[in-house]
């Protein structure tokens, strides 16, 4: 294991190996910060011991410039807090109301981890966040398509998001992009190559290329259960 501390932030430590406990790193985006790769192998893990099967989502969160722009500086920081608890909100509603239609229905707890990125030399852009979310699949196995009709995942993603913006949702404009491949699924505890793959894919959250640090802003959370 090769290690060192990070420049931009002396509590991080830089990990160049091409594996984390097992699990393969995505090639080419070296080096990963060490303790996002523990935050993520962890929180999978939980995810995993909960639920017999996951359905495993990837989400990008492009929020306008002149939106962020107006933001104060206090708001932007509670950005993903908003964010995340919108979408907290709206998946207990929805599995109050099943449970209440049918008499029982599959429970959930979204885990996450996100990271706050910026593009390479344009700061002034603003960010972007990068996000990996863990559903039980037992209660969501599609994540759906942005304006599809009903509250799919997809859309109260994007809903929660325009309200942590303090923005009207429009779901001609989502404000999230979807990238290629976006949806895992873990078909059981057993399922070494899915998580494996999943780990894979998700590592790249925890590169430590284009994060800013020293604004007194996360570049990088997870859920804590």
């Amino acid at each position: 294991m090769n290690m060192k501390r990070h420049s931009g932030n002396s509590n991080l430590h830089l990990y160049h190996d091409l594996s984390f406990k097992g699990f393969e790193l995505l090639p080419g985006h070296a080096p990963y910060v060490q303790e996002y790769l523990e935050v993520l192998y962890q929180t999978l893990i939980r995810a995993n011991t909960e639920y017999r099967r996951l359905m495993a989502l990837r989400v990008d969160l492009m929020p306008p410039h002149g939106v962020m722009a107006r933001l104060t500086d206090e708001e932007q920081g509670k950005l993903m807090t908003r964010f995340l608890e919108s979408l907290k909100a709206q998946i207990e509603a929805d599995r109050h109301r099943a449970r209440k239609a049918s008499g029982k229905a599959a429970s959930c707890t979204l885990r996450y981890v996100w990271c706050r990125e910026f593009y390479e030399g344009q700061h002034r852009r603003g960010p972007h966040f990068h996000c990996l979310f863990l559903f039980n699949k037992d209660a969501y196995f599609t994540p759906g398509r942005v304006g599809q009709p009903g509250d799919n995942l997809v859309n109260r993603i994007s809903k929660a998001w325009h309200r942590a913006l303090g923005l009207t949702w429009d779901p001609g404009t989502p404000l999230i992009h979807l990238p290629r491949n976006c949806c895992y699924i873990i078909k059981s505890r057993e399922d070494r190559p899915g998580m494996a793959s999943l780990f894979q894919r998700a590592s790249y959250l925890c590169k430590a290329d284009t994060k800013l640090y020293g604004d007194h802003r996360h570049a990088f959370g997870a859920s804590r259960v």
